[in-house]
């Protein structure tokens, strides 16, 4: 009787982490280079907030470098906003790959564009 439920067990077990799959997800690195507080968030297709920040926070690379991770393989949008900027969120996307961005002026004159030198990045 024991063998056949340590037996069960064990085929329950090895059947579970065959048929379970890891979902990656895509990757966004933000590189913050702007005078002033900002915040970085991602959303679904439907703008449903997945990850990122909720509050604004220090926004002149200090901390380092902001990474994101979907945690799905669905399209996403990275979206930035600079408090106390009269200019509207800037959205970017649908993306469907890791990117990395830079985020850099001051409140009055900010841009949020495709970068090339993400440390995170081979």
């Amino acid at each position: 009787m024991k063998f056949s439920i340590f037996f069960t067990l064990t085929i329950i077990f090895f059947a579970t982490a065959l048929v379970s799959t890891v979902i990656e997800g895509y990757h966004a690195e933000v590189v913050r280079n702007v005078l002033a507080e900002c915040k970085i968030w991602v959303t679904d297709n439907n703008g449903n907030y997945v990850a990122g920040n909720k509050h604004y926070h220090r926004c002149d690379n200090n901390p380092p470098n902001l990474n994101i991770d979907t945690l799905s393989n669905d399209s996403y949008w990275l979206i930035a906003s600079v408090e106390g900027s009269g200019r509207q969120d800037k959205r970017r996307g649908p993306l469907n790959n890791d990117f990395c961005y830079i985020i850099y002026g001051d409140a009055a004159n900010w841009r949020f564009n495709t970068w090339d030198y993400c440390n995170s990045q081979s």
